[in-house]
């Protein structure tokens, strides 16, 4: 019986170690970094006039960034 709870505390300590070990790694992963003002005001635009305003943003990840389906407010 001693055996065997021993045992099973050696494996549980080695499992814990292993979860520790993979976490502290990391995982690969974008990071999206605005450069500069992340809001801009048009001002008053009329029906049907195009505006348009370039925002500037820095992939500081070590990953691909992927945007999709951007809409404005």
């Amino acid at each position: 019986m001693k055996h065997s709870i021993a045992r099973a505390g050696i494996t549980g300590l080695l499992c814990l170690v292993l979860v520790f070990a993979v976490v502290s790694v990391g995982v690969a992963a974008p990071k999206f970094e605005p450069v500069g003002d992340v809001t801009y005001k048009f001002g008053e635009v009329m029906e049907g006039e195009n505006v348009t305003h370039i925002f500037r943003f820095k992939n500081t990840g070590d990953d691909t960034l992927e945007i999709f389906n951007v809409k404005g407010s």
